[in-house]
C-alpha cells in the first residue's frame, strides 16, 4: 500500500491510504482517490507537479469525467 499525507483545516498531519492516480485527456492535471486508513471516507483532488499541494476545485466537466472514475474505483468499498 502506498500512503500520503495530508493537512487538515486544523493544520493535523493525517496520513492516508492512495488508492489510485489517473489522468484525463485534454487536462493538465493529475487526479488522485485517497481514503483514511479505515476505508470511511473517501476523497477526490487533482495536483500538477507536487502531490503534497492536493487540489479539490473542479469545473464542471472535470467534477462528472472524475466521479464516474470515483465511483467505479470506490464502489467495491461500499
Amino acid at each position: 500500500m502506498d500512503y500520503i499525507y495530508i493537512t487538515d483545516e486544523n493544520n493535523n498531519k493525517l496520513k492516508m491510504e492512495l488508492i489510485t492516480t489517473f489522468e484525463l485527456k485534454g487536462h493538465d492535471y493529475k487526479y488522485i482517490i485517497y481514503c483514511e486508513l479505515d476505508k470511511s471516507h473517501f476523497y477526490l483532488a487533482k495536483y500538477k507537479d507536487n502531490i503534497e499541494e492536493l487540489n479539490t476545485d473542479f469545473t464542471d466537466s472535470e467534477y462528472k469525467l472524475c466521479n464516474e472514475i470515483f465511483k467505479e474505483v470506490t464502489k467495491k468499498w461500499n
